[in-house]
């Protein structure tokens, strides 16, 4: 029950009894509570505590604690000391006394009793199990968390304590005890399992670590929200239920095991280590020691690590001081709505992925070994003198291998395209480089406000800043770029940066990369001279820059992908795998792990964005969505008399039904004649088949399989034909199973519809036969309590699922009706309580706790055009923020009919006019139109509404702390 010693999770030296030396107690804990039912609660607390749960590792007795205000005959004893912890030693025959830190005088050092707590998504269990002065103190080291002793909140929630350059899993707290008459001071360490396995759930964890949990579904959702009423009308099954999230421990013991396993079919069973609390750390390890193996290291060194892999992780190049720096920031997915002006489709919708996108990207790519050759220039310096892209490439191209080079290239300062395009993403950068996080970084947490400023990532049709340039994009610039577009960007766009990975400098083995790096005599100079009273630093490096390319495929992701083939899907195992390959491309682009290349990360996304624009122009999709994009089977893009479609005229293919050089109809292939021996003139759904009517009148029927598996293929031989000496699409690569595909990807089709609804950048709403597939960013799915202003007071009106309603609404977009205020729920993250710490402290809200906030769905959305230049970009956001401030909308306002319904079609295609003619904000095209523009500004009808709701909900938290 107590040890001596522990590595991570994992303890030895079992002690029965306290000795009065330094002692590790890891305890299970977790807590069950209601929150309030909605904003009209008159109930006198936020939040119900009901029981807290503990049991001590390596002791299967179990307790179970009431609170002492619960509002319900207890069941059970109420927890009467600071911290549950105490009562459960007492229970367990411990006799225990809270002391006062300031009245103790011991001589010499006093041991410490560290108590390792237990729990899956922690922030919601503490501070519940403290109460009195231990809980004051906890939300003291909540709010005033130093770099070396405090709480955070990423992944997951964790404690540590920097000693010299070490940070340890536990914080240092103001308490002491006095346990069996010993005298310890108490470290508290928390061990949140909630990103063992990444994004996942308690009882998926379970699972999935071979643990069987008998009792999670004792109550349904809705008996969740009553829990209160369970623990009075069903107590067995709550007292099962409660007990049943105290496995943490286990499952974390069964991860071990499981990775054990994994370490040994990967053949890297001598390099084990145990699995780390997130899956990023724990893949990273694994991928150290598949390199690790390579060099024949012994499993403790990371020798080779730190000097075959640091320089090309964003860790290294972020704290550089010259523009390289910006060489760190790894560009995510293509999300961009193709056709801005389509709102509703009903016609036969495809609806295709890569498949494998990042797993079959990393299949194909080369993993470096060694130092690579950095082009920068000082930082924030105006007497830079950078080579433009044709000078650029003329000088370094031939050093360049496919998949292991980039460049960061802009305009040049006051000019804009001539030639529109749209495949290049413009990245503004942070003002503080040094804290730009990573996509993995962002995507695992909602609290956006916590994150340091990432800058502004956009496509802009005239303007090009920071963009990422790797071999996928000069192929797009010299084989897609109509020959005017081709030179002008080659002319006038400047290289900022670029690093590489010298194909003069690659080795054939690991042995002679060793020896190549042992053996090298270069030095590193500086020197200053003057000439003509102008001062010249000088500097040469001479570090070597050999490096060994290793496939990542070979190196560890077939290896991984084969081994799940021989597990049932959604079986642990198969599962596992799964979430190991996922995991890779993330460490390669994260700063915590040395492991990472942005080079990699870097080639890995551009290779998927390029195949993802080919998608878009070749499909005609209305949005393009990281991997995919929906797309009309009826009216997909062919070129005209073998013209190939260009970077110029694809940018606005939506407002043409034909062009000069392309045409729209029905997708045909030659997988499709050859199975038919005719061609489709229409598709169309009828029943839950897909229908296809041919040239000669007669028609056909697939079913959802039938059709699936034809369009896989169908739709990769489309975009073939569309783009010649494209490597995404032509070069010839080997699948899993050693069989050749021509192409670096293949197409996943995930379903079919009959009917779209489609808004924003990445919003839609598909449906097929009675299914429906809804996706709104920043809004949660699931009905939500609406609230109404009924000039008096705020009223309930019903529950609605926001969403749902707005986007079937487009269906008839001429007259949509106007959002009501709904009420959202989350869970307060450490981030927001530290940053209102003014408005939290004094409420009884505590991070963990269920909080609302009131909102409007904003109908509008910037994010649904493309902007020609950043500047303009700049100024409709000035505009569209100022309007929401003062008229709680934007412009929807000058779209409203005579019932206050929003002609949403028209308010698009204005804007989408007024956008793409260079205008650099609404009013100035308005006020052409309308010299009284201004008489159409007005609140939002809602307004009270929400003002209401927001000082109701503001009243709900100040009258609960004055109670």
């Amino acid at each position: 029950m107590f040890y001596q010693e522990s590595q991570d999770y994992i303890y030895t030296s079992k002690q029965k009894q306290v000795n009065g030396q330094n002692l590790y107690f890891p305890v299970e804990i977790d807590t069950e509570y209601t929150h309030l039912a909605n904003i009209f609660n008159t109930e006198p607390k936020i939040c119900t505590n009901i029981t807290v749960q503990c049991k001590a590792i390596g002791n299967n007795d179990s307790k179970i604690y009431s609170f002492s205000d619960i509002r319900t005959k207890s069941r059970h004893k109420p927890f009467q000391y600071d911290f549950v912890v105490w009562d459960y030693l007492n229970d367990l025959g411990h006799q225990i006394q809270q002391l006062n830190y300031q009245s103790v005088n011991v001589p010499g050092e006093i041991p410490w009793l560290q108590v390792d707590c237990y729990s899956f998504f922690a922030v919601a269990e503490y501070p519940r199990v403290f109460m009195n002065q231990y809980r004051q103190d906890f939300k003291k080291i909540l709010l005033e968390t130093t770099s070396n002793n405090g709480i955070e909140q990423g992944r997951r929630l964790r404690t540590f304590h920097r000693e010299k350059n070490r940070y340890l899993n536990w914080i240092e707290t103001p308490w002491l005890i006095l346990l069996d008459n010993y005298i310890y001071r108490v470290r508290l360490s928390i061990y949140d399992t909630s990103a063992v396995h990444g994004n996942t759930s308690y009882k998926n964890f379970c699972t999935n670590s071979g643990l069987k949990l008998d009792f999670k579904d004792n109550f349904t959702s809705e008996e969740k929200s009553r829990m209160l009423d369970m623990y009075d009308q069903r107590p067995e099954d709550f007292d099962n239920y409660a007990l049943g999230d105290l496995y943490n421990h286990n499952a974390l013991l069964g991860n071990v095991e499981n990775f054990k396993l994994i370490y040994q079919s990967l053949g890297l069973e001598n390099y084990y280590t145990i699995p780390k609390l997130t899956i990023g750390a724990t893949v990273s390890r694994i991928i150290e020691s598949a390199i690790n193996k390579q060099f024949n290291a012994p499993p403790e060194t990371r020798d080779f690590i730190n000097k075959y892999c640091k320089y090309g992780s964003a860790d290294y190049l972020k704290r550089l001081g010259t523009t390289g720096a910006i060489n760190a920031k790894v560009d995510g997915g293509r999300c961009r709505n193709n056709r801005p002006l389509d709102t509703f489709l009903e016609t036969v919708i495809c609806n295709p992925d890569i498949a494998g996108c990042y797993g079959n990207g990393l299949r194909i790519q080369t993993y470096p070994l060694g130092v690579p050759s950095l082009l920068d220039y000082p930082r924030n310096s105006t007497t830079n003198k950078y080579l433009t892209l044709r000078q650029f490439l003329k000088k370094y191209n031939k050093e360049f291998v496919p998949g292991l080079w980039q460049a960061r290239i802009s305009l040049k300062d006051d000019y804009y395209l001539k030639y529109q395009q749209d495949y290049f993403i413009s990245w503004i950068p942070p003002k503080d480089i040094r804290t730009l996080p990573t996509d993995t970084e962002i995507s695992y947490t909602d609290q956006w406000w916590e994150i340091d400023d990432i800058g502004t990532t956009k496509i802009f049709k005239n303007d090009i800043q920071n963009a990422l340039l790797n071999h996928d994009g000069l192929q797009w610039i010299e084989h897609i770029a109509s020959t005017p577009q081709r030179k002008e960007l080659l002319d006038n766009l400047i290289v900022i940066t670029a690093m590489w990975y010298s194909a003069n400098d690659q080795v054939n083995s690991i042995e002679e990369l060793v020896n190549e790096h042992t053996n090298h005599k270069g030095k590193n100079t500086t020197e200053i001279k003057r000439l003509k009273g102008k001062q010249r630093k000088i500097s040469i490096h001479e570090e070597c820059h050999k490096w060994y390319g290793i496939n990542l495929g070979k190196l560890v992701v077939d290896k991984l992908l084969l081994e799940r083939q021989k597990h049932p899907k959604k079986t642990p195992f198969n599962e596992l795998y799964k979430l190991c390959v996922n995991t890779i491309y993330g460490d390669m682009v994260s700063p915590f792990f040395r492991v990472g290349n942005v080079v990699v990360g870097n080639n890995i996304t551009a290779r998927a964005r390029a195949y993802a624009w080919y998608m878009e122009k070749g499909f005609n999709s209305n949005q393009t969505i990281t991997d995919g994009g929906t797309f009309d089977m009826n009216a997909v893009t062919y070129s005209r008399n073998n013209r190939q479609l260009n970077g110029t005229k694809s940018v606005h293919l939506y407002l043409k039904e034909n062009g000069d050089d392309y045409y729209f109809k029905p997708l045909n292939t030659k997988v499709t004649l050859d199975k038919f021996g005719k061609e489709i003139i229409k598709y169309f759904v009828k029943n839950e088949y897909i229908n296809l009517q041919f040239n000669d009148r007669t028609e056909t029927k697939l079913n959802y399989k039938e059709a699936i598996d034809l369009y896989n293929i169908a739709c990769h031989e489309h975009l073939q034909s569309l783009f010649n000496s494209i490597d995404v699409l032509h070069q010839k690569t080997i699948d899993l199973y050693g069989k050749e595909h021509i192409g670096q990807y293949k197409i996943e089709i995930k379903d079919f519809s009959s009917k779209g609804c489609f808004h924003g950048s990445a919003n839609y709403r598909l449906y097929f036969n009675g299914n429906e597939d809804v996706k709104m960013r920043s809004y949660s799915k699931g009905a939500k309590d609406i609230v109404v202003f009924d000039g008096n007071e705020l009223v309930y009106e019903q529950q609605l699922e926001i969403v749902k309603e707005f986007l079937c609404s487009l269906e008839n977009s001429q007259k949509v009706q106007r959002s009501k205020v709904f009420i959202n729920q989350k869970i307060l993250k450490v981030g927001d309580y530290r940053k209102n710490r003014s408005y939290w402290e004094n409420t009884e809200v505590i991070p963990g706790y269920t909080i609302y906030h009131s909102r409007l769905l904003r109908e509008f959305s910037l994010s649904q055009f493309t902007f020609n230049t950043y500047q303009q970009y700049l100024s409709w956001k000035r505009e569209y923020d100022f309007l929401l401030r003062h008229y709680t909308q934007s412009y929807e306002m000058f779209y409203l009919d005579n019932d206050g319904d929003l002609n949403y079609q028209q308010m698009i295609e204005d804007i989408e006019e007024s956008i793409r003619k260079g205008d650099k904000k609404y009013t100035v095209n308005r006020q052409l139109k309308n010299r009284n523009t201004h008489r159409l500004y007005q609140t939002h009808k809602q307004q009270d509404a929400l003002l209401a709701s927001k000082e109701a909900i503001d009243n709900l938290y100040k009258r609960r702390n004055d109670n």
